[in-house]
C-alpha cells in the first residue's frame, strides 16, 4: 500500500522589524527607575521600544530601564505596568487580540 506524505505549508510570519527601524516611529521616551531606588544609585540596563494603542492609533514609545547597582544580578530593575515581560506591546494589545479572536471563533 502506498501513502502519500503531503507536507502542510508552514505559515508566513512577518520578519523582525530592525531596532533602529523602530526608533523612527518613537514619539516619546521614558526613564524606569526601580521602586524606592535612588536613581543616582543606578545605571542605564536596557532600552526596549513598545507599541501602545492609544484612541485607536499605535503609540510607540521607548522606555530607558535602570538597574540599581550591585553585584552582578542582584540590583533590582525597573518595571512599567501593563508591559509584558518578552513582547513589544502593551497589555491591551494582548487583550484586543484575545477579543478578536473571540469574536471570530463565535
Amino acid at each position: 500500500m502506498y501513502v502519500e506524505v503531503v507536507r502542510k505549508h508552514s505559515r508566513v510570519r512577518g520578519k523582525k522589524v530592525p531596532k533602529l527601524e523602530r526608533e523612527k516611529e518613537v514619539l516619546r521616551t521614558e526613564s524606569v527607575y526601580p521602586e524606592g531606588i535612588n536613581p543616582e544609585n543606578c545605571y542605564v540596563y536596557k532600552t526596549r521600544i513598545i507599541n501602545h494603542i492609544k484612541n485607536g492609533q499605535k503609540e510607540a514609545v521607548k522606555y530607558v530601564y535602570y538597574r540599581e547597582k550591585g553585584w552582578g544580578k542582584s540590583g533590582k530593575i525597573g518595571q512599567v505596568k501593563g508591559v509584558l515581560p518578552r513582547t513589544e506591546y502593551g497589555m491591551e494589545g494582548g487583550i484586543k487580540s484575545v477579543f478578536e479572536f473571540k469574536r471570530i471563533i463565535t
